[in-house]
């Protein structure tokens, strides 16, 4: 059986076992559903790097030396309920009070939440959307892990009535916005082509428990030995897919 058909076949599979109902493409004519997700830690790691090397300043720049030191696992928390990835805060506010802020609203689909030791919070405040460390054991900040449809791990951030220090807020207040399109465009310049690997049943399994995606190696597992899996890599991101991309 080819490749394609094949990776078509666990597609489905996760699809059917986890109940999606939201794959790419669905409803579209002529386009195919697909099963890529960006979620792996080093992923979550690269994101949020690169934004606090756009904020600048010192509380970032040593957040930014901890996770290059393997000290921090620092995550993004930027998309809201019912946003989807949409990275601009707008129900979640952050008001002073005194020196210090005080943070409400609600985060979605963080991904690597339950391994963060850090969340980059984005929040409107007066001069636009302000980015904020919050530890997840701040008082206030609660998590529901789960796991998506392709296995990896996220989670929905609540935050009540949650302060931060006046050090906490990263780079000027109202300064995120333009720091992450800053980061947005840079991707776009990058311009990674899409890339299209084959790997035989094993090679695929040992791939995906190394990048810790333990459910997809298990369903890989699955499938006859003598059969070929194809996969899709774009920059530092590579997952199982039947393609083919434009």
């Amino acid at each position: 059986m080819a490749a394609s058909s094949r990776s078509s076949q666990i597609s489905s599979r996760i699809s059917r076992s986890r109940g999606d109902r939201s794959a790419a493409g669905a409803g579209v004519p002529g386009r195919r559903r697909c099963c890529c997700r960006c979620g792996c830690r080093s992923a979550v790691a690269t994101t949020a790097a690169a934004l606090l090397r756009q904020v600048g300043g010192e509380r970032a720049g040593a957040l930014l030396k901890a996770i290059q030191g393997g000290g921090e696992t620092v995550v993004f928390a930027g998309s809201e309920p019912k946003t989807r990835f949409f990275s601009y805060a707008d129900g979640t506010r952050a008001v002073r009070d005194g020196d210090d802020w005080r943070i409400d609203g609600a985060k979605s689909t963080v991904m690597a939440a339950q391994w963060a030791s850090m969340f980059l919070v984005s929040a409107a405040t007066p001069s636009g959307t302000s980015l904020f460390a919050v530890s997840p054991d701040a008082p206030g900040v609660t998590l529901h892990p789960y796991r998506t449809i392709d296995g990896r791990r996220a989670g929905d951030v609540r935050l009540t009535n949650v302060r931060v220090g006046a050090a906490d807020l990263l780079g000027e207040e109202g300064g995120a916005l333009p720091a992450i399109e800053a980061e947005m465009q840079k991707i776009v310049k990058e311009a990674h082509p899409v890339a299209r690997s084959v790997m035989s049943r094993d090679e695929a399994v040992k791939f995906f428990r190394h990048m810790g995606e333990e459910y997809k190696a298990e369903i890989i597992e699955s499938i006859p030995a003598d059969e070929d899996l194809s996969l899709y890599a774009q920059g530092e991101f590579t997952d199982l897919c039947r393609g083919p991309h434009v």
